[in-house]
């Protein structure tokens, strides 16, 4: 990525929806004697309670985000603006399936359903929950597309060097639908991806991948031919930095 396009892209993060960032955040298990850095999703954002419906960023490294369209254009990609903490807020898919600890990012625009898609889930429970048709295990984070638009989680590195990154895409409604495509991005540029068929589960593990301050990952997750139906997926993922 060129030094113009990291430096737009964190004006981008930081100052184009508005959101400040708290330079002094780190992962709880981040290391400062020069150990390696790591970051798990599922528990960085359950450590952050509210913090990221706030300012959009847990730990410093984390955003919840979706695209203009189904194309992979990272100046297309925007924040998901609405918050919803569980129950008594807003209309929202969290209310909607009306059990208390499901945390929502979710897009303003419902579509003819009355889905607000795209749509970054987290289980803020103890137990597995089961909304709907879903099966969600317990603190643990989901996605879900609309039929026209990406649903994205982004990860802003802190570090320069090498990072390894592990984790899975899972399907957890195998109810309907037709799966979904998954990729893993460095700016535009795709290092991984996957085509992950109905209740299906599929592993990533990138080693080694060159990383500077401020590049961002994209875990992306695409409705496959625009059939959006039953497609809550679940992303396990820890990033660690391994050296230079």
């Amino acid at each position: 990525m060129k030094l113009w396009h990291v430096i737009g892209l964190a004006a981008f993060l930081f100052s184009n929806m508005g959101y400040a960032s708290d330079k002094s955040d780190k992962s709880d298990n981040e290391s400062n004697n020069g150990k390696a850095s790591v970051w798990n999703l599922a528990k960085d954002v359950g450590a952050s309670s509210n913090q990221i419906s706030f300012n959009q960023n847990a730990n410093g490294v984390w955003f919840f985000m979706q695209s203009a369209t189904l194309a992979q254009t990272e100046s297309s990609y925007s924040f998901l603006p609405r918050y919803c903490g569980g129950l008594g807020s807003l209309s929202s898919p969290c209310v909607d399936n009306g059990i208390d600890g499901l945390l929502c990012w979710y897009s303003n625009d419902p579509d003819i359903d009355n889905h607000w898609l795209p749509v970054v889930e987290f289980n803020a429970t103890a137990t597995t929950q089961f909304p709907k048709t879903i099966t969600w295990p317990a603190q643990t984070l989901a996605m879900h597309p609309a039929p026209d638009k990406l649903a994205i989680v982004g990860w802003r590195s802190p570090v320069s060097g090498k990072i390894d990154v592990t984790g899975s895409f899972s399907d957890f409604d195998a109810n309907c639908g037709n799966g979904v495509l998954w990729f893993i991005n460095q700016g535009n540029k795709t290092l991984d991806s996957g085509n992950l068929p109905n209740g299906g589960k599929q592993s990533f593990n990138l080693a080694k991948v060159k990383i500077n301050p401020g590049e961002v990952l994209y875990f992306i997750v695409d409705p496959k031919d625009g059939d959006h139906f039953c497609d809550t997926t679940g992303l396990d993922l820890t990033i660690t930095a391994s050296g230079n």
